[in-house]
């Protein structure tokens, strides 16, 4: 990612050196995306003595020159964190005609569509088989290429929203007239379909319940011609059926939450412990460890918080840990005030805004590099969308 964005800004000093950069029309976001990760970078470095406070009184343990407990994972994370920067730059500054961003926006539906494709295969024709062979984990629900059917929910909830947003906006300009337009409309639905049925096939409630949010999103903007409805009801009894036991799950929800509450409860306690410094980036199973104590069961390792709000807080404290979700909101903003509302690239990444921030309350599925990737590029593609037409033109 930094040789593309090295070999971007050389050809573009080369070719055109007058042209000035398009991102600073989102200079908000840098500024607040910036200072987020020099201050991760500074948790992974020796500071010196800093006397931070440490659960159970540990400071004669473990070591107190860095800010992090991990700092090596910190530093890794940072890379991590900079090349989710680095992606949305890239994005933003060539994404400059509303063709391009189509042609993004398919590409990305058409590739959600095979991993959906390859997950209902393992799940029903291969015997719930991984891409490496056998599943150890989530038996009898479709993950696809991923570990977590709960992350793999947020990656087919965003490519529903995507998807469901182009192909409302291709009907409401394509009147289906010829064959030809309504084959191709056919199959694009019986894509999104394949989607909502990998969706259900997770089983993933709140996965299930954020896409509906994000989808509930894109039909209000898109406000959509009444031809969709009878592909919603020929298709929703047919997603139906590969539901399982996501109503069973749904419904002793609030007794599987108990675990995951006491979780929410000690993790806050660590927060407080650290509330502006942090225990550093990518640190929160090395530092929940500390902190971990009964009824939450002593033999499992708590890698991630169930909360990202939580977790980012946890590990860079609440002030520079804000900062994302602060250039997040600024972001959604723009996007909800957009010149042209149903404009299907700002609409998605609208869509998939509240999708995400909606699931990162109970879960973690925005920590996983594949969803982070992917929400990055909708959201860049979005806010470029949404520029006035003089930023986005090539000069």
């Amino acid at each position: 990612m930094a040789i593309l964005l090295l070999l971007y800004v050389v050809v573009l000093s080369v070719k055109t050196p007058a042209r000035k950069l398009r991102s600073r029309a989102v200079w908000p976001a840098f500024a607040l995306g910036i200072p987020f990760v020099i201050y991760a970078l500074l948790q992974a470095l020796p500071l010196g003595p800093l006397n931070l406070k440490l659960p159970n009184d540990l400071q004669l343990y473990l070591p107190s020159d860095y800010i992090s407990l991990t700092p090596a994972a910190t530093a890794l994370g940072t890379l991590r964190i900079s090349g989710y920067g680095v992606l949305f730059f890239l994005i933003f500054e060539t994404a400059t005609r509303q063709s391009l961003l189509k042609r993004m926006a398919w590409a990305l539906f058409l590739g959600i569509s095979l991993h959906a494709a390859w997950s209902m295969v393992a799940l029903k024709l291969l015997g719930d088989v991984t891409l490496v062979g056998e599943k150890t984990a989530y038996l009898g629900s479709a993950t696809g290429t991923f570990i977590n059917r709960n992350s793999f929910a947020t990656f087919l909830g965003m490519g529903l929203c995507l998807g469901l947003a182009m192909i409302l906006d291709r009907s409401n300009k394509l009147p289906s007239t010829t064959t030809t337009i309504r084959l191709e409309t056919a199959l694009l639905w019986m894509c999104l379909a394949l989607i909502a049925i990998a969706l259900v096939s997770t089983q993933s409630r709140m996965g299930v319940f954020a896409t509906a949010l994000g989808t509930s999103v894109v039909i209000y903007r898109m406000k959509p011609a009444k031809t969709w409805h009878i592909y919603a009801v020929i298709l929703l009894p047919l997603i139906l059926l590969f539901a399982g036991n996501l109503a069973e799950r749904a419904f002793f929800s609030l007794i599987d939450s108990e675990g995951r509450r006491e979780l929410w409860a000690q993790s806050f306690e660590l927060l407080k412990i650290r509330p502006f410094t942090g225990f550093g980036l990518d640190s929160f199973p090395q530092s929940f460890a500390l902190q971990h104590a009964p009824p939450l069961a002593r033999d499992v390792v708590w890698e991630y918080a169930h909360n990202s709000y939580l977790t980012l807080w946890i590990q860079s404290g609440v002030i520079f840990g804000s900062l994302p979700l602060l250039a997040l909101l600024w972001g959604g903003r723009k996007l909800v005030r957009a010149p042209n509302p149903q404009d299907p690239i700002a609409t998605s990444a609208l869509a998939i805004l509240v999708l995400a921030g909606t699931h990162s309350l109970v879960d973690f599925s925005l920590e996983m590099q594949a969803n982070a990737f992917v929400f990055t590029a909708v959201f860049a593609m979005g806010l470029a969308a949404v520029q006035p037409r003089k930023n986005r033109s090539i000069t």
